[in-house]
């Protein structure tokens, strides 16, 4: 009698798995459905036509850098994420979120965030692209990457702390479609503390938001200044 329970009980659990399995390979394959070209087209962003602005949040997690003093550089590798809706990958009837990497990526609109003071940007790609994906059922998209950025710092301050600031913006649009915000307010920046480099510490990362106002339009940005105290 035991051994027939057991029986049950792991056929119940296998029952439970296979159901599961099988919810998340049909979202997997309605969402291949909803984003093929016939239906999706991902060079339009959401929204557009009906007068609402897609509201980007961002957050990063900075995992290395290091710091120029002199030559006003910084170089950081960071987790990347930006979080947006877009009702047209609304999946009605299932429960399941589509995760993936970059062949899921290609599917849909990406808002065409890039780093305004730049010199260099680059996907991680050990072993693999490292690169993330996930779509809720309410059309809620996360897209995160690890990426290298090496960026120019202001002038140095006067007095410490010293500071280096990160700029992000839409490349081709106005924020009349997109709008960029911090994903998680003051806590939208987060950084490593187990490390140190060269002369400097990094003390403090503050996130700040701005419009800029152009001939062509206003732009929204926002910047990440990191703040760093020279060690004693």
């Amino acid at each position: 009698m035991k051994t027939i329970i057991i029986l049950c009980a792991i056929a119940v659990c296998y029952a439970k798995h296979i159901t599961s399995a099988n919810s998340k390979v049909a979202a997997v394959k309605n969402f291949k459905a909803i984003t093929s070209p016939e239906l999706y087209d991902k060079d339009i962003r959401p929204y557009l036509g009906e007068n609402t602005t897609v509201k980007v949040g961002v957050t990063m997690y900075v995992v290395d850098y290091e710091f120029d003093a002199n030559d006003r550089k910084m170089d950081v590798v960071m987790y990347f994420r930006q979080k947006w809706t877009d009702p047209r990958l609304e999946a009605t009837g299932f429960t399941e979120s589509v995760v993936g990497g970059k062949s899921l990526v290609d599917r849909v609109w990406l808002p065409d965030t890039f780093f305004a003071n730049s010199l260099d940007v680059e996907v991680v790609k050990d072993p693999i692209r490292n690169t993330f994906i996930s779509i809720k059922p309410n059309g809620d998209v996360l897209f995160s990457e690890r990426i290298k950025v090496s960026f120019r710092c202001g002038p140095k301050k006067s007095s410490n702390p010293d500071e280096c600031s990160l700029e992000m913006e839409s490349y081709g649009h106005s924020m009349a479609d997109i709008e960029y915000t911090w994903g998680k307010g003051a806590e939208s920046v987060g950084y490593s503390k187990s490390f140190e480099h060269g002369d400097y510490k990094l003390v403090e990362a503050v996130n700040r938001v701005e419009t800029v106002s152009l001939s062509s339009g206003q732009y929204s940005r926002i910047m990440a200044a990191f703040k760093f105290n020279l060690k004693n």
